[in-house]
Formats: structure tokens, C-alpha cells, sequence
């Protein structure tokens, strides 16, 4: 069912005015996330292939043929969020209808954390070097449904294998900003992955310091509260039944390369063959900002007036 447009702004309204007036930072902070994370897959050379789902508004009428120009155009239109509440009435069409999609479709919750156990994660993972504490911690919180289901595979994969103790592990997974959006919408997609090693599969290591070689920073959206430059570690649970996820330290590592050949994933290594047995539990952000003069009259004017928001900065 569609809805409004002027329905649109009213939501968008209420969302931000409910965020102000419970001074709350989390939801403020995954948004300007999520924003990013859009803006990102957008500009991305491989836009084709990360930018899924595409927002529907932005898919021409006649030939369902996607806009990215329009959409990119629309995300880097809007305002600081610090000014939404005084802006939001001026959005045109193409703003409103981006911050909807980004409020509205989606099948998980970002969470602000103010800390990570690191020990309990260190136990899990058994990973032997330290990693840097990042700027930003999401949790990704998944629906009813998706837990249950995820949980099924646990309990089923102790019953196959006979375990007396827990079938999941912690693990780390580096990747590019632009691929997140697509990974927090769809998950961890192995047959997306065709040119590894070791062949089709999600790549994944005990070692996080292993896997931020593979996090390259990048330029973000230049409105952001967080940073104007950022990069990923993503804290996976794998569900570890061996004819799905193939560990190094296992017996049952020996897989086939793209090739045909048999190869052994090494050790500190995981390798994720079936999308159903890995899920993101958090993304740890690395986020830079860079100095800026203020010149804004408007947003000098809305500080002023809304002190008590930038405390919690």
C-alpha cells in the first residue's frame, strides 16, 4: 500500500521529534549511520551489485530502470540531522522519500553499545592480539523471527553432532563500507564471494587484527555527526556444523578451490559455505573526523538553542 507523501514527512517528523525529546543518542547515531551506509553503497563503483535493496521510489516508472543520480542526489541534500527538526517542513520529494525508506525498510534494530566485553568476545574467539577500540559500537538487534529461526539451526546442529556444549563461535569479518548496507539487510551473502582462495564462502578469522586489513577506510557522507571518513570490523556468530562452516584447526578444513583443487583453510580462518549459519552481531566503527569551520548561521542559532543535545557528544 502507498502511502502519502505529506504521511511521509508526518512519521519523519514524529520519528526526530520522539529522538529530541528523549535526548536519545543511540537513535539519533544509527541513524546518521544508516545514512551513510546508503550514501556509500550509492557512490560505489559497484554500486550494482551492494546497492540492494534499491529504495523503490527511485526506480523509473516505465522501465523500472534505477536512478542512482537521483537517489544520490537526494542523499547528499540533506541537512545536518542537528537540523532536521527545523528543516524537515522544507524536504522536498526525493528527501523524504529516501528517510523513509531508511526508517521503514528494514529488518533489524542498530543499537548504540557504550562499551563491548572485549574478554567475553576474547574467550570465544580465542584470537591472540588485541584489536583497537573503535569510535562506535552498533549491535544489530534482528527480528523474533530471524532469532528463532537462527536459534533452530543451533539447537539442530547440537542434536546432529552430539554436543554437550555450545555450537556457535564469535569471529571477526573485515569488508569495504560500501558492501554493509547490502550485509545489514541481507546478511553475509557466501555466493557473492567468487574470486577466494579457497573458493565460494564467506571469509572470516579468529584473529580481528587479521581481518581489518580487509577494512579499508573511506570518505562518508560530509553532514555526518559521526565522521566524515570511516571503516568496518564486523563480530560474527557462526554456527560451526562441519559440513557448513569450515574451521582451520578442524579436521574438517579441506575444501575445493575455484579450480577443483583441494586446499586446507588455514588455520585462524574460517570459511562460511551456507548464508544460514553466520549472522553480524555487531559492527565496530572506526570513524574520523575532520575540522570545520562553522558558518552556518542556522546551525549556530540551533546549538545555541539545543546545548543540552550536545552533551550527549
Amino acid at each position: 500500500m502507498s502511502i502519502s507523501i505529506e504521511s511521509k514527512r508526518r512519521l519523519i517528523e514524529d520519528h526526530m521529534a520522539k529522538i529530541f525529546q528523549e535526548k536519545n543518542k543511540s537513535e539519533l547515531l544509527a541513524l546518521d549511520f544508516e545514512i551513510n551506509l546508503l550514501i556509500c553503497s550509492a557512490q560505489s563503483y559497484k554500486h550494482e551489485s551492494v546497492l540492494k535493496p534499491f529504495p523503490s521510489t527511485f526506480l523509473s516508472d516505465s522501465t523500472n530502470s534505477k536512478n542512482y543520480d537521483q537517489l544520490v542526489k537526494a542523499l547528499l541534500s540533506l541537512p545536518p540531522l542537528l537540523e532536521w527538526p527545523t528543516r524537515i517542513k522544507k524536504f522536498n520529494h526525493d528527501q523524504l522519500c529516501v528517510v523513509y525508506w531508511i526508517l521503514m525498510h528494514k529488518n533489524y534494530h542498530l543499537s548504540l553499545c557504550t562499551s563491548i566485553d572485549k574478554e567475553k568476545i576474547k574467550e570465544s574467539a580465542k584470537y591472540v592480539h588485541d584489536f583497537a577500540s573503535p569510535s562506535h559500537i552498533f549491535e544489530i538487534k534482528y527480528s523474533e523471527e530471524k532469532n528463532k529461526k537462527f536459534d533452530l539451526l543451533k539447537q539442530n546442529t547440537i542434536e546432529d553432532l552430539a554436543l554437550e556444549g555450545a555450537a556457535t563461535s564469535i569471529c571477526f569479518h573485515g569488508t569495504r563500507m560500501d558492501n554493509l548496507y547490502s550485509i545489514m539487510h541481507m546478511g553475509l551473502l557466501s555466493h557473492l564471494n567468487k574470486n577466494g582462495i579457497f573458493g565460494d564462502g564467506t571469509y572470516l578469522s579468529q584473529e580481528p587484527s587479521i581481518s581489518l586489513h580487509y577494512s579499508p577506510s573511506c570518505k562518508t557522507w560530509s553532514s555526518s555527526l559521526i565522521g566524515q571518513r570511516m571503516s568496518c570490523l564486523l563480530v560474527c556468530e557462526t554456527i560451526n556444523h562441519p559440513r557448513h562452516v569450515k574451521i582451520g584447526i578442524n579436521e574438517n578444513a579441506l575444501v575445493e578451490d575455484k579450480n577443483g583443487n583441494s586446499k586446507t583453510v588455514p588455520e585462524k580462518y574460517l570459511l562460511v559455505k551456507n548464508n544460514e549459519y553466520v549472522r553480524v552481531r555487531y559492527v565496530l566503527l572506526y570513524a574520523e573526523k575532520t575540522k570545520k569551520t562553522v558558518k552556518n548561521s542556522r546551525l549556530i542559532k540551533f546549538i545555541s538553542d539545543n546545548k543540552f543535545l550536545l552533551l550527549l557528544f
